[in-house]
């Protein structure tokens, strides 16, 4: 039979973690260059559109609030 070796109970060091996360510092100019720009013939507000007369939505904070502490 061979001997079973457990992992640390540390979970180890990953070499690795510090290049992971590294930043170049520079996302947002590229994600900004990535994204169309908006065209001259668009109108203010265009993409809103009101909801339908069914839709029930989501009350206000403070409807919500009110109802917290009623209850």
């Amino acid at each position: 039979m061979s001997e079973r070796q457990e992992p640390p109970a540390t979970g180890g060091e990953n070499p690795g973690v510090d290049e992971d996360v590294a930043s170049s510092g520079d996302e947002g100019a590229r994600n900004a260059q990535a994204a169309p720009p908006i065209a001259d013939d668009a109108v203010h507000g265009q993409t809103q559109a009101p909801a339908p007369p069914d839709d029930v939505g989501v009350p206000p904070h403070e409807e919500i609030a009110k109802e917290e502490q009623d209850a």
